[in-house]
């Protein structure tokens, strides 16, 4: 049976909190009775975000960076007392036919969006345990819709998934629920700017997503 969540006083961390489906699922929490934690590499956005959604707790947080993670959570532990819920938001793109991206450059879309996302989890889970609390980890329509010109997103995205389903079985007994969040294209920072391999993924999107 689905948990019915009440979102009062609940304490969320959110990684990628400074701007887009991060941002704006803050401001829907605040509006629920949440207590967001916003994260982001991006200081100046995350001071501004936080502050527009009435002074929210924030730390500045590079998510390929473990003991970074471990002190974000330390921090929100001491200064509201608990973590109920951790998402695991933060993601980057690169795009390109494979035989043209750099290496470095392949490599940190992995280091942000699977490593990042495992580090946001590791580092939380003792606390999300305690709480019988819940794991969100946003993965993307590219984990199913494997478009040319994004090998290093699509190959995140799908690790990202398959790390949510294995997690989702370790901590079910623990009174832990996970979820993973699969948007298509949205208009955030990310996909604002019309590129040929954006536009090629977009018009695949809806019949990838029929199948």
């Amino acid at each position: 049976m689905a948990r019915t969540w009440n979102l009062t006083d609940r304490v969320v961390l959110v990684t990628g909190g400074a701007r887009g489906i991060g941002a704006v699922t803050a401001a829907e929490l605040v509006r629920r009775g949440a207590v967001p934690v916003l994260a982001d590499v991006d200081e100046p956005a995350l001071a501004a975000t936080a502050e527009r959604l009435g002074g929210l707790s924030t730390a500045v947080l590079d998510v390929t960076d473990y003991a970074a993670c471990e002190a974000a959570v330390a921090a929100t532990l001491e200064r509201h007392g608990r973590l109920d819920v951790v998402w695991a938001n933060a993601g980057v793109a690169a795009e390109g036919p494979a035989e043209l991206l750099e290496p470095e450059v392949w490599a940190r879309v992995i280091q942000v969006n699977l490593i990042g996302a495992f580090n946001t989890v590791r580092a939380s889970l003792a606390a999300v345990i305690e709480a019988r609390g819940h794991v969100a980890v946003t993965a993307s329509l590219a984990s199913f819709a494997h478009a040319p010109g994004l090998s290093a997103y699509v190959a995140s995205k799908a690790g990202v998934e398959a790390f949510a389903d294995a997690l989702r079985i370790e901590v079910a007994h623990q009174g832990v629920t996970v979820g993973v969040l699969h948007p298509s294209w949205i208009a955030t920072d990310m996909v604002e700017e019309p590129t040929p391999s954006r536009r090629r993924s977009a018009a695949c999107a809806p019949r990838c997503a029929a199948r």
